[in-house]
């Protein structure tokens, strides 16, 4: 069988602007003989972001030109459908495949078996069959130290498995991958969907856009995101912030704009918890349009704390300036600072003093600290909320200690999906009489699981709810989230 001479295909992968991230030669034709060989017809829109990036998936190649990406695809088209023609289900019974690791080492052995499992990796619930009938197939990609001739010797018998069988499935299109994972993440459902969320982030170029659809549809109509059961949001927010993807700073940054009580019945307690977080984990740089909603009078004094809690974190995490927050803050304390001096403060008011004070300490600002402590003097500052003794000893913290504090109590970008939900209710407490460990951390995983129970959104209380910023009821004077609320 004639074949492009693999040094051509090396070439195309190792280009400069691949920048280094890219499969080699010997994963690729691994990663194609899995796509040929599965049950499945899998869509390029799905596989090829693991070409250009094999570590993560979803970072793009930078081409010179459109002339530099025609070819770049059309020499992996062609090598991608040289293999079809030798292992795809069309194949002749001779149909022969010699890859390329043959007499190249170990190293590029492992770099086939590596790209197969990549392969199988795109579509686990279709190789499920073959790994419960044959699992020492599969358990010889895995092998440190499986062989050329062990290798190329499995790739017929994969071939022959699959053959023939009358239970091949449809192509996993784009559309296809949606449904499967809004069956997932649409509706609350236990146990936590940890499959869904694998196969998104695996297929994050391709569900990416989708979800940024999501999150521009509940900015303009959000009435669905008000029912109790509806994730969607949720999830959409908090894989968009996982990925720093920064198409989602606007659309996101829109629901602030909302009346308070439409996202309080959006968010509930993911207001105060993940959405500054994510805010701060998409923002792209320009922090303008946050500062101008900061500044809104319409803003509730909840949703004004995420904002600012998104800014302290990228100046915190040294991704955003200190003297533009600063010259916001003080210019907001200043206007509280007059009105407090004029009349008394309402009871149980929540007043942008008293959080700034929290920030200068948050940011370690001593241009907020000297005005701080003028209205610690003056009286202005609700020491319920933070006294004067917690002020000192939090604001005299070093950069560095600051910083780990933000992310050792998972106050700073949003890293791990499942950590974002483990605080929910639903998943953190066991199903009555289903005998599980609420406290194992074992969310399990589905897909496509049908609605069976509902998301335990309203909580009964004996005592008034307890915001992040509110006073700790233990009596220290400290906020509620710098006391108990940390842990």
């Amino acid at each position: 069988m004639h074949r492009q001479p693999p040094s051509d295909l090396e070439a195309v992968l190792a280009a400069p602007a691949l920048a280094a991230r890219a499969m080699d030669l010997h994963s690729f034709e691994g990663l194609a003989c899995a796509l040929v060989l599965g049950p499945r017809v899998i869509s390029p829109a799905v596989w090829l972001g693991w070409v250009w990036d094999r570590e993560e998936g979803w970072r793009a190649p930078e081409f010179a030109d459109l002339e530099q990406a025609n070819a770049t695809m059309g020499a992996l088209m062609r090598a991608y459908n040289e293999i079809a023609q030798a292992l795809g289900p069309a194949a002749a019974e001779d149909a022969a495949f010699a890859p390329s690791f043959r007499g190249a080492g170990a190293q590029a052995v492992a770099s086939f078996c590596a790209g197969v499992l990549r392969g199988i990796e795109l579509a686990p619930d279709d190789w499920a069959p073959l790994e419960a009938e044959h699992p020492q197939w599969l358990e010889r990609l895995r092998r440190a130290d499986a062989s050329a001739a062990e290798i190329e010797a499995l790739l017929p018998a994969l071939r022959h498995y699959w053959r023939g069988r009358s239970d091949r499935l449809q192509p996993l299109q784009a559309g296809g991958l949606r449904e499967e994972l809004r069956a997932a993440f649409e509706f609350f459902q236990r146990p936590f969907p940890g499959a869904a969320v694998a196969l998104a982030h695996r297929q994050r170029e391709t569900v990416a856009p989708w979800l940024l659809q999501v999150l521009e549809d509940v900015a303009r109509d959000p009435e669905p995101a008000r029912d109790g059961d509806y994730t969607f949001h949720h999830f959409a927010m908090v894989l968009l912030a996982c990925w720093r993807d920064t198409r989602a700073w606007r659309p996101l940054l829109a629901w602030a704009r909302l009346p308070f009580e439409v996202l309080d019945d959006m968010l509930g307690d993911a207001l105060h918890e993940t959405y500054g977080r994510a805010l701060a984990s998409v923002c792209d740089g320009d922090l303008a349009p946050l500062a101008e909603t900061v500044r809104a009078e319409s803003v509730s004094p909840w949703v004004r704390m995420a904002l600012l809690e998104a800014w302290q974190i990228r100046v915190v995490e040294g991704d955003a300036a200190l003297a533009p927050l600063e010259d916001l803050l003080l210019e907001l304390g200043a206007r509280d600072a007059e009105r407090l001096a004029a009349r008394p403060r309402e009871p149980h008011a929540i007043e942008m003093i008293d959080d700034i004070a929290g920030l200068a300490c948050d940011v370690g600002s001593h241009r907020l600290a000297a005005r701080v402590r003028e209205w610690f003097d003056a009286g202005l500052v609700d020491e319920r909320t933070i006294d004067r003794a917690f002020f000192e000893q939090e604001f005299a913290r070093t950069h560095g200690q600051r910083l780990q504090m933000l992310r050792s109590h998972r106050r700073g970008y949003i890293t791990d999906v499942e950590a974002e939900f483990r605080w929910w209710a639903g998943y953190s407490e066991a199903e009555e009489g289903d005998g599980s460990d609420a406290d194992d951390g074992d969310f399990g995983e589905v897909i496509g699981t049908q609605r069976e129970h509902p998301a335990p959104t309203t909580i009964v209380r004996d005592a008034p709810k307890i915001g992040r910023n509110d006073p700790c009821p233990c009596g220290s004077g400290r906020k509620y989230k710098k006391c108990h609320g940390a842990h």
